[in-house]
């Protein structure tokens, strides 16, 4: 094992490896024929580690662009879909359809707080076969009292 030495493309191989794919230090130091500890100062070189630093950053980069460019044409898209005429039963559709293509690109819709509905019937739109609410008392609650008269 002492004698073997790594070549550039090897090194690189080894730290893609170890690092990216999370292949253990012993399968690849047995693989190519040198230590653990060869294994381990290639995936712990701080000059590797700042190169491939950078390509991240680079992936990071373009696919950031690639989903800015998803998203210009989901929202062209949808524009297409909201702007047809349509019958009033197929709106729901397009509406849906607009907003899966925009939740592919990566843009999500923000889910507005649903709050409190208040609903109040006036007396005599609707019948609900309940009893009338004694006046004494509000919301038709008698009192302790005269509940006892």
């Amino acid at each position: 094992m002492a004698g073997t030495r790594l070549t550039a493309a090897q090194k690189k191989e080894i730290f893609r490896r170890a690092v990216f794919d999370g292949e253990c230090a012993e399968q690849l130091a047995e693989e190519y024929s040198v230590s653990r500890e060869e294994i381990e100062r290639v995936t712990h070189d701080k000059k590797r580690i700042a190169d491939e630093r950078d390509t991240l950053e680079a992936m990071r980069e373009l696919a950031k662009l690639r989903v800015m460019a998803s998203a210009d044409r989901a929202v062209q898209k949808q524009l297409e879909l909201m702007d047809r005429q349509v019958p009033e039963n197929m709106l729901y559709i397009n509406q849906k359809a607009a907003a899966d293509i925009m939740n592919r690109a990566g843009i999500k819709q923000e889910k507005k707080d649903v709050g409190e509905v208040r609903v109040v019937f006036k007396k005599g739109n609707v019948a609900f076969n309940m009893p009338e609410p004694e006046p004494s008392a509000p919301g038709g609650r008698r009192s302790e009292a005269e509940r006892q008269e």
